[in-house]
Protein backbone atom coordinates (compact mmCIF):
# COMPACT_ATOMS: atom_id res chain seq x y z
CA UNK A 1 0.00 0.00 0.00
CA UNK A 2 1.34 3.47 -1.03
CA UNK A 3 2.31 5.42 2.03
CA UNK A 4 -0.33 7.98 2.83
CA UNK A 5 2.12 10.41 3.46
CA UNK A 6 3.32 10.23 -0.56
CA UNK A 7 -0.28 11.01 -1.00
CA UNK A 8 -0.93 13.88 1.20
CA UNK A 9 2.98 14.55 2.16
CA UNK A 10 3.52 15.57 5.71
CA UNK A 11 4.25 19.30 6.52
CA UNK A 12 7.34 19.34 9.17
CA UNK A 13 6.20 21.44 12.07
CA UNK A 14 8.56 23.08 13.44
CA UNK A 15 7.91 24.48 17.31
CA UNK A 16 9.55 25.80 19.88
CA UNK A 17 7.54 22.83 21.98
CA UNK A 18 7.40 19.45 20.90
CA UNK A 19 6.02 16.24 22.59
CA UNK A 20 7.06 14.84 25.79
CA UNK A 21 9.11 17.96 26.75
CA UNK A 22 11.93 17.45 24.71
CA UNK A 23 12.87 20.74 23.23
CA UNK A 24 14.55 23.45 25.65
CA UNK A 25 13.53 26.40 22.83
CA UNK A 26 15.25 29.03 24.35
CA UNK A 27 18.50 28.70 22.48
CA UNK A 28 18.95 31.40 19.77
CA UNK A 29 20.05 29.40 16.95
CA UNK A 30 17.17 27.34 17.71
CA UNK A 31 14.84 30.10 17.02
CA UNK A 32 16.90 30.83 14.45
CA UNK A 33 17.06 27.24 12.85
CA UNK A 34 12.88 27.10 13.25
CA UNK A 35 12.24 30.62 11.10
CA UNK A 36 14.77 29.09 8.75
CA UNK A 37 12.61 25.46 8.50
CA UNK A 38 9.03 27.62 8.41
CA UNK A 39 10.72 29.65 5.55
CA UNK A 40 11.56 26.49 3.75
CA UNK A 41 15.27 27.22 3.84
CA UNK A 42 16.27 23.96 4.54
CA UNK A 43 20.09 23.85 4.41
CA UNK A 44 20.16 27.35 6.81
CA UNK A 45 17.66 25.55 9.20
CA UNK A 46 20.29 22.33 9.08
CA UNK A 47 23.71 24.79 9.85
CA UNK A 48 21.74 26.12 12.70
CA UNK A 49 20.86 23.11 14.27
CA UNK A 50 24.01 21.42 14.20
CA UNK A 51 25.72 24.52 15.27
CA UNK A 52 23.28 24.24 18.49
CA UNK A 53 23.93 20.32 18.97
CA UNK A 54 27.42 20.82 19.05
CA UNK A 55 27.83 23.16 21.49
CA UNK A 56 25.10 22.85 23.73
CA UNK A 57 24.85 18.25 22.96
CA UNK A 58 22.31 17.73 26.13
CA UNK A 59 20.30 19.28 24.01
CA UNK A 60 17.44 17.08 23.08
CA UNK A 61 15.07 18.97 21.23
CA UNK A 62 17.22 20.63 18.97
CA UNK A 63 18.66 17.41 17.98
CA UNK A 64 14.56 16.04 17.27
CA UNK A 65 14.51 19.71 15.01
CA UNK A 66 17.86 18.61 13.55
CA UNK A 67 16.67 15.66 13.01
CA UNK A 68 13.44 16.56 11.08
CA UNK A 69 15.27 19.08 8.54
CA UNK A 70 18.22 16.11 8.14
CA UNK A 71 14.63 13.98 7.06
CA UNK A 72 12.90 16.51 4.95
CA UNK A 73 16.83 16.50 2.82
CA UNK A 74 16.60 12.51 2.71
CA UNK A 75 19.99 12.47 4.78
CA UNK A 76 18.09 9.69 6.44
CA UNK A 77 21.19 8.41 8.31
CA UNK A 78 22.49 11.14 9.71
CA UNK A 79 19.00 11.83 10.77
CA UNK A 80 18.92 8.62 12.75
CA UNK A 81 21.92 9.12 14.47
CA UNK A 82 19.75 12.32 16.15
CA UNK A 83 16.83 10.81 16.69
CA UNK A 84 18.44 7.66 18.34
CA UNK A 85 21.24 9.92 20.15
CA UNK A 86 17.83 12.38 21.18
CA UNK A 87 16.18 8.95 22.70
CA UNK A 88 19.32 8.27 24.44
CA UNK A 89 19.38 11.15 26.23
CA UNK A 90 15.68 11.24 26.94
CA UNK A 91 13.90 8.18 26.27
CA UNK A 92 10.61 10.24 27.15
CA UNK A 93 10.88 12.25 24.30
CA UNK A 94 7.82 10.59 22.06
CA UNK A 95 8.55 13.03 18.73
CA UNK A 96 12.13 10.82 18.81
CA UNK A 97 10.79 7.56 19.06
CA UNK A 98 8.14 8.93 16.40
CA UNK A 99 10.43 10.26 14.26
CA UNK A 100 12.55 6.91 14.01
CA UNK A 101 9.42 4.71 13.42
CA UNK A 102 8.72 6.94 10.28
CA UNK A 103 11.91 6.12 9.38
CA UNK A 104 11.66 2.51 9.98
CA UNK A 105 8.34 2.52 7.25
CA UNK A 106 10.05 4.23 4.73
CA UNK A 107 12.95 1.78 4.91
CA UNK A 108 9.51 -1.09 4.61
CA UNK A 109 10.84 -2.18 8.23
CA UNK A 110 6.92 -2.25 10.23
CA UNK A 111 8.08 -4.36 12.71
CA UNK A 112 10.79 -1.99 14.12
CA UNK A 113 8.08 0.52 13.32
CA UNK A 114 5.95 -0.84 15.64
CA UNK A 115 8.60 -1.70 18.14
CA UNK A 116 9.05 2.08 18.17
CA UNK A 117 5.48 2.98 18.30
CA UNK A 118 4.80 -0.14 21.54
CA UNK A 119 5.73 2.62 24.14
CA UNK A 120 3.76 5.46 23.16
CA UNK A 121 -0.06 6.14 23.65
CA UNK A 122 -1.61 5.12 20.65
CA UNK A 123 -3.46 8.57 20.12
CA UNK A 124 -2.80 11.40 17.36
CA UNK A 125 0.17 10.96 14.89
CA UNK A 126 1.28 7.62 16.76
CA UNK A 127 -2.29 6.71 16.12
CA UNK A 128 -1.60 6.65 12.55
CA UNK A 129 1.75 5.60 12.47
CA UNK A 130 0.69 2.60 13.96
CA UNK A 131 -2.15 1.54 11.74
CA UNK A 132 0.21 2.53 8.84
CA UNK A 133 3.03 0.03 10.54
CA UNK A 134 -0.15 -3.22 10.64
CA UNK A 135 -1.08 -2.25 6.38
CA UNK A 136 2.82 -2.27 5.63
CA UNK A 137 2.89 -5.51 7.76
CA UNK A 138 -0.04 -7.15 6.10
CA UNK A 139 -0.78 -10.30 8.94
CA UNK A 140 -4.46 -12.17 8.80
CA UNK A 141 -6.22 -9.84 11.32
CA UNK A 142 -3.77 -6.74 10.66
CA UNK A 143 -6.79 -4.72 9.34
CA UNK A 144 -8.95 -5.04 12.67
CA UNK A 145 -5.78 -4.19 14.67
CA UNK A 146 -5.63 -1.14 12.27
CA UNK A 147 -9.46 -0.12 13.26
CA UNK A 148 -8.67 -0.62 16.58
CA UNK A 149 -5.84 1.75 16.65
CA UNK A 150 -7.26 4.59 13.92
CA UNK A 151 -10.26 4.56 16.93
CA UNK A 152 -13.15 7.44 16.14
CA UNK A 153 -10.69 9.54 14.19
CA UNK A 154 -12.26 11.36 11.14
CA UNK A 155 -8.84 13.06 9.88
CA UNK A 156 -8.57 12.29 6.44
CA UNK A 157 -5.70 10.25 6.51
CA UNK A 158 -7.61 8.13 8.81
CA UNK A 159 -10.58 7.37 6.48
CA UNK A 160 -7.78 6.68 4.12
CA UNK A 161 -6.18 4.30 6.55
CA UNK A 162 -9.05 2.74 7.61
CA UNK A 163 -10.25 2.57 3.94
CA UNK A 164 -7.44 0.52 2.65
CA UNK A 165 -7.50 -1.59 5.72
CA UNK A 166 -11.67 -2.52 4.53
CA UNK A 167 -9.24 -3.20 0.85
CA UNK A 168 -6.58 -5.56 2.21
CA UNK A 169 -9.99 -7.23 3.85
CA UNK A 170 -11.70 -7.48 0.26
CA UNK A 171 -14.66 -5.49 1.47
CA UNK A 172 -14.65 -3.86 -1.75
CA UNK A 173 -17.87 -1.92 -1.25
CA UNK A 174 -17.34 -0.56 2.45
CA UNK A 175 -13.94 0.65 1.00
CA UNK A 176 -14.84 2.20 -1.81
CA UNK A 177 -17.62 3.92 0.28
CA UNK A 178 -15.06 4.96 2.74
CA UNK A 179 -12.78 6.62 0.21
CA UNK A 180 -15.46 8.69 -1.49
CA UNK A 181 -16.38 9.89 1.84
CA UNK A 182 -13.03 11.45 2.08
CA UNK A 183 -12.70 13.41 -1.06
CA UNK A 184 -14.54 16.58 0.13
CA UNK A 185 -11.39 16.66 2.69
CA UNK A 186 -8.55 15.27 0.25
CA UNK A 187 -9.39 14.71 -3.13
CA UNK A 188 -5.82 13.28 -3.72
CA UNK A 189 -6.46 10.65 -0.70
CA UNK A 190 -9.92 9.83 -2.20
CA UNK A 191 -8.71 9.80 -5.74
CA UNK A 192 -5.89 7.17 -4.81
CA UNK A 193 -7.67 4.76 -2.74
CA UNK A 194 -10.31 4.69 -5.58
CA UNK A 195 -8.01 3.76 -7.56
CA UNK A 196 -6.63 0.85 -5.87
CA UNK A 197 -10.04 -0.35 -5.10
CA UNK A 198 -10.90 -0.43 -8.98
CA UNK A 199 -7.49 -2.28 -9.04
CA UNK A 200 -8.08 -4.67 -6.67
CA UNK A 201 -11.20 -5.50 -8.87
CA UNK A 202 -9.01 -5.82 -12.08
CA UNK A 203 -11.37 -2.54 -13.62
CA UNK A 204 -8.01 -0.92 -15.46
CA UNK A 205 -9.91 1.98 -17.24
CA UNK A 206 -10.90 3.59 -13.55
CA UNK A 207 -7.19 2.77 -11.72
CA UNK A 208 -6.62 5.30 -14.92
CA UNK A 209 -8.81 7.68 -14.38
CA UNK A 210 -8.82 7.66 -10.53
CA UNK A 211 -5.47 7.79 -10.79
CA UNK A 212 -5.36 10.90 -13.30
CA UNK A 213 -7.55 12.92 -10.84
CA UNK A 214 -5.35 12.29 -7.61
CA UNK A 215 -2.37 13.37 -10.07
CA UNK A 216 -3.98 16.79 -11.09
CA UNK A 217 -5.36 17.16 -7.27
CA UNK A 218 -1.93 16.72 -5.75
CA UNK A 219 -0.13 19.14 -8.52
CA UNK A 220 3.80 19.26 -8.24
CA UNK A 221 3.27 17.04 -5.07
CA UNK A 222 3.36 13.95 -7.50
CA UNK A 223 5.37 11.13 -6.96
CA UNK A 224 5.71 8.78 -9.63
CA UNK A 225 8.11 7.03 -7.93
CA UNK A 226 5.78 5.60 -5.12
CA UNK A 227 2.78 5.32 -7.86
CA UNK A 228 5.04 3.47 -10.17
CA UNK A 229 6.16 1.22 -7.21
CA UNK A 230 2.76 0.39 -6.04
CA UNK A 231 2.05 -3.41 -6.73
CA UNK A 232 -1.54 -2.66 -7.00
CA UNK A 233 -1.33 -1.34 -10.49
CA UNK A 234 1.50 -3.88 -11.54
CA UNK A 235 -1.49 -5.13 -14.24
CA UNK A 236 -1.19 -1.77 -15.62
CA UNK A 237 1.98 -0.90 -15.46
CA UNK A 238 3.44 -1.06 -18.80
CA UNK A 239 0.37 0.15 -20.76
CA UNK A 240 1.19 2.88 -22.23
CA UNK A 241 -2.01 4.92 -20.80
CA UNK A 242 -0.18 4.14 -17.22
CA UNK A 243 3.22 5.64 -18.77
CA UNK A 244 2.64 9.37 -18.44
CA UNK A 245 1.31 8.89 -15.08
CA UNK A 246 5.05 8.20 -13.67
CA UNK A 247 6.47 11.73 -14.65
CA UNK A 248 5.84 15.36 -12.72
Amino acid sequence: MLNAQLVAPRVLIFSSLVAAGCLDGAATLVREGNAAAHAGRLTEARGAFAKEVTARPGDVGARVLFAHVLTALHETQAARAEYTSALERDPRCAEARLGLSRLALAETAPEAALELLAPLPVRDEARLLKARALLARGRPGDGALVREALGTSQSPEAAYLRGSALLVERHFAEAQATFEAVESASAPLARYGLARVAAAQGRAADVLVHLRAARIALGPQWEPLAVAADPAFDFVHDTPEFQPLLSK
